[in-house]
């Protein structure tokens, strides 16, 4: 059965309405553990609503938008991917670490602490939680203990996210070169990329100790353009967080979101190209751009 006007009409006002009673941006920390699904599902409804050519079939198990309004305005040259949250799902897993941290040190860390520091480079996370808890807060015990907690944590499992490997086979087949812009440090990098047999799949790294400034400036991303070989506005940048989306817009790329622990807030959404559902829409939205890319 296709979405009516009506039907629009009537989920559009059922969305205003639940707005008015909650924070639509921010999911509960309970449902951003335990329902990727939910994420995804949501994200791609409100999109949907969003679009007026939009094709939603509500029969199916998640609705689907139309791939003619999911083209980007020229064909990308290359591809910067953000790492956690995107490529990785440990922001959930540093969530889970800092706030077992936090109670073991004798304080609460909310979601509303932690989400501020999605996407930030370390010395900017630091500051945000001496500004927060004070300037006699132990930031460095802190940070040791978290990371210390985040190894024991992610230490044996997988935690790839949906529709990676996917995506890397097709940029592949189009020669279309890749590289990876994050806060996070070289070592964690290699760390997660050998650990899931990628090491080989990126052109380039740029991480901690790459750039001047971080996120959300656009520096990362500048720097990546710069070793690709490639004209920022020829790059294609995927982004989880809204300090990256900041920070890649700023360059100039064409920036495209895939919500992990926040949904798009509006001034997320006027930065974006568009906001997709998971990395294997975002697959789909390059099939629809780029002639070179095999569907197989």
């Amino acid at each position: 059965m296709k979405a009516s006007s009506a039907v629009r009409q009537n989920a559009s006002a059922h969305a205003a309405g639940l707005a008015s009673q909650r924070d639509p941006t921010r999911l509960p920390a309970a449902r951003c553990s335990c329902s990727r699904e939910f994420v995804r599902r949501r994200t791609l409804s409100l999109l949907a609503l969003s679009l007026d050519d939009a094709d939603v079939d509500f029969t199916k198990h998640s609705p689907r938008v139309n791939r003619l309004a999911m083209t980007l305005p020229r064909n990308p040259q290359a591809v910067v991917f953000d790492m956690d949250g995107l490529l990785f799902d440990t922001e959930a897993i540093y969530r889970e670490a800092m706030i077992a941290t936090a109670l073991r040190l004798g304080f609460e860390m909310s979601d509303q602490v932690f989400l501020a520091m999605v996407g930030l480079p370390p010395e900017a996370s630091r500051a945000h939680l001496r500004d927060h808890y004070g300037h006699d807060f132990d930031v460095e015990t802190f940070w040791i203990e978290s990371a210390n907690d985040f190894h024991k944590l992610s230490t044996g499992r997988q935690f790839l996210k949906a529709g990676v490997l996917e995506l890397l086979a097709a940029l592949d087949r189009s020669d279309l070169r890749r590289a990876i812009a994050t806060s996070s440090r070289h070592l964690d990098v290699q760390r997660h990329l050998t650990a899931h047999d990628l090491q080989s799949r990126f052109h380039c790294v740029v991480a901690q100790g790459d750039y001047v400034l971080g996120k959300p400036n656009p520096d990362p991303f500048l720097k990546a353009a710069e070793r690709l070989g490639v004209a920022p506005e020829n790059c294609l940048a995927l982004e989880d967080s809204f300090n990256g989306v900041r920070s890649a817009a700023a360059a100039g790329m064409m920036t495209v979101m895939v919500p992990d622990l926040i949904l798009p807030s509006d001034e997320i959404r006027r930065l974006c190209l568009r906001v997709a559902g998971d990395l294997h829409e975002v697959r789909e939205l390059l099939l629809t751009t780029t002639s070179p890319l095999d569907r197989t």
